[in-house]
């Protein structure tokens, strides 16, 4: 398992919805490119990254950065 580092994890937010900067703003359905395609690259990136396997009946539920970011902490036991 690996620890949570923001950089790593912002930068594949912003990789995936192709914008500058993650921010709070940002939410599956209401941003732009944040659709399904780019949601499942996300999580895939965040699993392949961490050392993580995400809840595959919850996903839908990680619809902003800080649900993403949170269970991502969670996961890592922090």
């Amino acid at each position: 398992m690996t620890n949570f580092d923001e950089t790593t994890f912002e930068k594949i937010i912003c990789t995936a919805l192709r914008v500058p900067r993650p921010d709070a703003s940002l939410r599956m359905g209401h941003t732009p490119s944040w659709d399904s395609v780019a949601h499942l690259d996300i999580v895939f990136q965040l699993e392949k990254s961490f050392g993580v396997a995400f809840d595959l009946d919850a996903i839908a539920d990680y619809d902003t950065v800080e649900k993403l970011r949170t269970t991502l902490k969670g996961l890592l036991g922090l």
